[in-house]
Parts: C-alpha cells; sequence; structure tokens
C-alpha cells in the first residue's frame, strides 16, 4: 500500500514539475524572463 501511494505522489510531483516547466517557457516565449 505504501509503495501504491509513493507512487502516485511521484506522479503528482513529476506532473506538477512538467505544468510549472511549461508556464515558465511560455513566459520565456512572450519575454517576460523573471
Amino acid at each position: 500500500m505504501n509503495s501504491v501511494m509513493a507512487f502516485l505522489t511521484s506522479r503528482l510531483s513529476i506532473s506538477n514539475n512538467h505544468r510549472i516547466l511549461r508556464t515558465r517557457s511560455i513566459d520565456n516565449r512572450k519575454g517576460t524572463n523573471n
């Protein structure tokens, strides 16, 4: 059961990282570099 929870949380963190990278790349395309 713990391995399943770890797998799900890792999947969630990976998807969150992809979302952050996607929004950051969109900002870079607009030219708004922080």
